[in-house]
């Protein structure tokens, strides 16, 4: 998968086997949401349990309890969406029904849903029975690693989220111009000033 998640596809029984002080399965993929205007909106599925630890806090209303339910970004407000609301996807049939908000959830800066593992798993015949991947916290039992995993830290994960890379090394060569410049200015600055004041220091 080149440790991208989204080419990550991992059998659910491998990934439930991983034993950890605390463990929660996850999938995700890019979706295209189909609004009733005939536009479309991109964004990213995410299906996970309700209560596991790597679930989002609302903002407004409830988790995902039912199949079909689905808690999304605020964002999706600006679209005209309120919770009740339905909305289908381009990718399958299948209708979801907004329970509830959450806040700051986007990846790769597009909007997140959050839905169920069996409603993620229902997007496409490749997930059938495949996760993404599995997020711990604590301890994790090496022995139930199983070889269709790969560890990876917060860090390397976020690299490889698609143009976190590329958006670090803009703002690393940004930051490195700003400081050639400010020398620059201060050296000129400072020179100008010493030409100035070359009577006081009787040069």
């Amino acid at each position: 998968s080149n440790e991208s998640v989204l080419a990550s596809f991992v059998p659910e029984e491998s990934a439930s086997a991983l034993q950890g002080t605390d463990t929660a399965l996850f999938g995700l993929t890019s979706v295209t949401v189909e609004q009733s205007d005939g536009s479309q909106v991109n964004a990213f599925a995410m299906g996970m349990d309700a209560d596991s630890f790597i679930a989002p806090k609302l903002t407004e209303g409830d988790v995902w309890a039912q199949p079909g339910d689905a808690v999304v970004d605020e964002s999706m407000r600006d679209e005209g969406y309120a919770i009740g609301d339905t909305f289908t996807l381009a990718q399958s049939d299948q209708e979801l029904t907004i329970t509830g908000f959450t806040d700051n959830a986007t990846y790769s800066s597009y909007p997140v849903m959050y839905i169920s593992i069996a409603d993620w798993q229902a997007l496409g015949v490749q997930y059938d029975g495949m996760v993404s991947g599995v997020g711990t916290d604590g301890d994790v039992d090496t022995a139930s690693v199983s070889g269709d995993l790969r560890a990876l830290c917060t860090t390397d994960f976020i690299n490889a989220i698609p143009g976190v890379s590329a958006q670090n090394i803009t703002f690393g060569l940004m930051i490195a111009a700003l400081i050639i410049i400010s020398a620059v200015v201060l050296g000129v600055f400072t020179y100008v000033l010493t030409l100035q004041k070359q009577k006081v220091f009787g040069v």
